[in-house]
């Protein structure tokens, strides 16, 4: 009996610790997700209005959770957008160099991820490696370096 109450005991506990640990960040506003004014669902029609025709674009089939044909357009060599061929609408937005691009709120690579975390306090995610921010099923992430310094921005939905 006594096994019993400690195993229940163990249960509860592990059940309740489980729940906190789940919790859910907050939600920050959609609007805060874009990089260089382009966010999740922007038309290929208006990236290219925005920043002309790519350099190069590259195709592959997306994976199982993933539209099935998507194409990458490639702005230098630090910035790419990946578009759902089915919808021609923006899929993912990556900027991994000091190319100028910036979120909404001024963030961009090169700068330090303390202003981030500063700025979103509790509705972030923060991990070894970087910064992951939710809102409406949409991911950004401020990948960083050793030093904190942002390395990438990447705005991608929530798998």
């Amino acid at each position: 009996m006594k096994t019993k109450m400690i195993m229940l005991a163990a249960a509860i506990f592990l059940l309740i610790a489980q729940v906190c640990f789940a919790a859910p960040t907050k939600s920050v506003p959609k609007e805060d997700l874009a990089i260089g004014g382009i966010s999740f669902g922007s038309s290929e029609e208006y990236v290219i209005s925005v920043y002309g025709e790519p350099d190069s674009v590259s195709y592959y089939q997306g994976k199982f959770y993933e539209p099935q044909h998507l194409k990458t357009l490639h702005y230098g060599t630090t910035f790419t957008i990946d578009i759902d061929e089915d919808d021609h609408n923006v899929y993912k937005i990556k900027s991994t160099g000091d190319n100028g691009l910036k979120t909404p709120l001024g963030f961009t690579v090169g700068s330090d991820i303390s202003a981030v975390k500063d700025h979103y306090k509790n509705r972030c995610r923060v991990f070894k490696d970087g910064v992951r921010i939710l809102s409406d099923g949409l991911y950004m992430l401020f990948g960083i370096d050793r030093d904190g310094i942002i390395t990438e921005i990447s705005i991608y939905p929530e798998i």
